[in-house]
């Protein structure tokens, strides 16, 4: 049974500027409706991703840009070409078994940094302006890789609590488990320019 949003001193529970009481993010009555959808993305603009850990409860969560990359290889899905496992959704475990695909960055997981240093070709294949912008952009350097390199960490936080997945419990589970994860660096800690943004 859940607990009543409400704070019990009227004062506070009939004020808008006091949330009418509400406290915390109330998660558990979010997830009675939804626990969020694959096309929902979460645009985390921060420091960046800090791609060099393992993120096991992360890996699966980053958006991938089908414009820019090439169909995973042994796909026999006519209807979606990159969703090679079926299963609706396109992300770095599609490239499973890819022998295009390996560990580029050192980290033992192949992850969405190796498909930006295999697949960048210097060309805007989808025609948006970004170019070879295969999972994020990186505004602070104007590149396509939001990663954190002063190794900040912040960026890297929030996305956990936004997308991190069940049953890998490094850092707990994010509020939308089935969401995905669109990195943007815009500064390299957690105050930066807010004309980046």
């Amino acid at each position: 049974k859940l607990s009543s949003a409400a704070s019990g001193t009227p004062a506070i529970d009939a004020s808008a500027q006091e949330l009418f009481g509400v406290t915390g993010a109330s998660v558990e009555r979010a997830w009675q409706v939804t626990t969020g959808r694959p096309d929902v993305l979460i645009a985390v603009l921060d420091s960046g991703i800090r791609w060099a850990e393992p993120l096991p409860d992360l890996v699966e969560k980053f958006y991938l840009n089908r414009g820019e990359l090439p169909a995973p290889l042994g796909s026999s899905n006519e209807r979606d070409p990159h969703d090679r496992d079926r299963n609706g959704v396109f992300n770095i475990r599609d490239y499973d078994g890819d022998s295009r695909v390996s560990d580029q960055n050192g980290n033992g997981v192949v992850d969405p940094e190796d498909l930006i240093f295999l697949f960048s070709d210097g060309g805007d294949d989808d025609d948006n302006g970004y170019t070879d912008d295969i999972s994020g952009w990186d505004f602070f350097e104007d590149d396509n890789d939001a990663l954190d390199e002063v190794r900040y960490g912040h960026g890297t936080g929030e996305s956990h609590d936004s997308a991190a997945q069940a049953g890998n419990e490094v850092k707990g589970l994010g509020t939308c488990p089935n969401c995905l994860l669109l990195e943007v660096r815009v500064g390299d800690s957690f105050v930066t320019d807010v004309n980046l943004f």
